[in-house]
């Protein structure tokens, strides 16, 4: 499911996502929430924020209210809330993530640190924006983890498209592109390629 979701294959991914979670329902473990959070991180990428929500409104069994589990559904009911303009959910969420994540000391920190920045970017603080975006880069470097390294690299492009500052996006944009290759995320490659094109555009 995952190479599927990374390769761009957002539709079959979802399938495969939702499918896998009803062969694991009978079963007492995390795998049926991992797979549901799995689904919603394909469906946000999908731009299906209702489905995002309706999907994650059950709650977490008790023993996994605690862990990374209960932070990336935080993190995606956060960036859902967030594009339907339903802030304080959103903010709730956040909140919540950032509590779990200080007292679990979570692996988590680059994608808090994104959502932070994409929300701080939806509501036009593109400062605290960047910042934001700037310091999730670091940790997904520390930690090896390229996706979101790719994922913040195409974030800090829209932040300097969205401050008319085109030499900066265009460097952005193809940093994003070729972590984003060695990894074959054809779901952030093709976004970050756009981007590449209309900053080439906007520089004349």
């Amino acid at each position: 499911v995952q190479k599927r979701f990374l390769s761009g294959e957002l539709s079959v991914a979802q399938v495969e996502a939702h499918n896998a979670r009803g062969q694991f329902a009978d079963i007492n473990s995390e795998w049926p929430w991992k797979f549901r959070l799995l689904e919603a991180q394909i469906l946000v990428w999908q731009g299906r924020n209702k489905d995002v929500l309706a999907l994650l409104s059950e709650a977490l069994p008790t023993p996994l209210a605690k862990g990374d589990l209960a932070i990336q559904r935080d993190l995606n009911q956060a960036m859902a809330g967030a594009r339907l303009g339903q802030l304080d959910l959103s903010a709730r969420a956040l909140a919540d993530a950032e509590r779990l994540n200080n007292e679990n000391s979570s692996t988590l920190c680059a994608e808090l640190e994104s959502t932070h920045g994409v929300l701080d970017l939806q509501q036009g603080d593109l400062h605290q924006a960047e910042s934001r975006f700037r310091k999730g880069l670091e940790l997904a470097k520390r930690q090896g983890n390229r996706f979101w390294e790719a994922s913040i690299l195409l974030n800090l492009g829209v932040v300097s498209l969205e401050a008319d500052h085109y030499d900066e996006a265009l460097y952005w944009s193809h940093a994003a592109s070729e972590v984003a290759r060695t990894i074959n995320a054809q779901v952030i490659l093709e976004k970050s390629l756009g981007n590449e094109g209309w900053d080439y555009y906007k520089l004349g």
